[in-house]
């Protein structure tokens, strides 16, 4: 009895083994491609990790400057009230000195002083 080739069951287990081998190349290679990616995707992880780093770095001087200027304008702010309140006092004690009698009466003086020639 004559068999033909597609009832052999050693060429059919032939074809087969020669299809698993060629999907087992298949997967190789698509392994092969999928581990370079993730090497490509792990150095680009690494990369966004450094920047992210680098960027936290800035943000932190960024804060500890804005902090530092913060603090320097509270202290112009705090220098000025002084000084605006020292004035104001000065300027009231000045007000005091010329609205007292001592001051009206020695006005005279002081204009006369003043057409003086001077040494």
């Amino acid at each position: 009895m004559t068999q033909t080739p597609d009832a052999d069951p050693l060429a059919v287990r032939y074809r087969e083994l020669a299809q698993l081998q060629r999907r087992i190349l298949q997967d190789e290679a698509a392994l092969t491609r999928l581990a370079e990616e993730k090497a490509a995707l792990g150095d680009a992880l690494a990369q966004a990790r450094a920047q992210l780093v680098r960027c936290e770095t800035r943000l932190d001087q960024r804060r500890a400057d804005l902090a530092r200027l913060r603090a320097e304008l509270a202290d112009q702010r705090s220098a000025t009230a002084r000084e605006s309140a020292a004035r104001a006092a000065a300027e009231q004690r000045l007000a005091q000195i010329e609205a007292s009698l001592s001051w009206r009466i020695t006005a005279p003086l002081r204009r006369l002083r003043g057409l003086l020639p001077r040494r």
